[in-house]
């Protein structure tokens, strides 16, 4: 659940292992006969009109009907997606959506897990939230808030790696894919504090400065 590039990440962590990471679709099939739904099961997909989004679901509902899981879909702007739908645990509650496929920018790279873990998984039940799912696992809240408090760095990475094995656990979201900004990040000599940030794949040019010339 933590991507490359934040704190508790380990290239080697993969619970979930199969073969050339094809997914194991008998066993899933086995499950979902476990959970009571040999016969099959609907789910409300929410899905932004925008192509990639549509091509991701198409991938995702065309691998849950291997199985059994069929998606009804249900179309949302943008900012419904995230405004009206996602963020708003009514809306799950109601059964307006089940699944959906949303993106997430940590605001740095490194010692983030306040900006990436903490929102995404902590307890918050509240509008506008970005725990979309509504997790909840008093466990995980109390190991985030010790991680969060951690002064050693060592320390604090064994926590949020810790943290991800426990969430991992649960598995209340299925990481699909993370990739890393595709904007250059050349810059002159002179340039100091370039530092790139995620979420608007550039530098922050509000704090670069110029050394003087020689």
């Amino acid at each position: 659940m933590i991507p490359r590039g934040s704190v508790g990440h380990r290239e080697d962590f993969d619970p979930y292992a199969t073969p050339g990471h094809r997914g194991d679709r008998a066993r899933a099939r086995e499950l979902l006969i476990e959970a009571g739904y040999g016969d099959g099961l609907t789910l409300i997909a929410a899905v932004r009109q925008i192509g990639i989004h549509r091509k991701v679901m198409d991938s995702v509902a065309a691998n849950l009907a291997e199985i059994g899981i069929d998606l009804q879909w249900r179309f949302f702007s943008q900012a419904e997606y995230y405004g009206s739908a996602l963020s708003d645990p009514e809306a799950g509650r109601r059964g307006d959506w089940d699944i959906a496929e949303p993106g997430f920018t940590p605001d740095w790279f490194g010692n983030n897990g306040r900006v990436i873990v903490q929102p995404l998984f902590q307890t918050n039940d509240v509008p506008g939230t970005t725990n979309y799912g509504g997790y909840h696992n008093p466990e995980v809240d109390a190991l985030i808030e010790r991680a969060l408090e951690e002064p050693d760095e060592r320390r604090a990475e064994e926590l949020w790696h810790d943290i991800d094995a426990r969430i991992m656990q649960d598995l209340p979201v299925v990481p699909i894919l993370s990739f890393a900004a595709m904007t250059s990040r050349y810059y002159g000599r002179r340039v100091r504090n370039a530092v790139h940030v995620p979420q608007i794949e550039f530098f922050d040019i509000t704090n670069l400065w110029l050394a003087p010339v020689e």
